[in-house]
């Protein structure tokens, strides 16, 4: 099981989703920039705290990168006492 901590950068991907599911309201979807290719690319914590910003403050967030090629689906919030992103998927990207 790959983990990933919030002070990691999320790399080289074009489109990122996120869905947050608190399990009690409506889901709460958006997407956030990258901007990788000019050396300011987003980290974990950078969707977390727009997560937040946007009425996070429990359940879970399914973070969806895609690239031209490839992609990865991560999840926060899932285990409990774990601060951690744990991917749980992979794409082919929209290519």
């Amino acid at each position: 099981m790959t983990r990933k901590t919030n002070d990691e950068p999320i790399g080289y991907f074009e489109g990122v989703e996120v869905i947050i599911n608190d399990f009690e309201s409506e889901l709460i979807a958006f997407e956030m920039d990258n901007n990788f290719e000019m050396g300011e690319g987003l980290y974990f914590k950078d969707v977390l705290e727009e997560a937040k910003k946007r009425g996070y403050k429990r359940g879970t967030i399914l973070l969806i990168m895609e690239s031209y090629l490839d992609g990865e689906i991560y999840r926060y919030g899932n285990y409990k006492d774990d601060d951690s992103w744990v991917k749980v998927g992979t794409m082919e990207g929209f290519a």
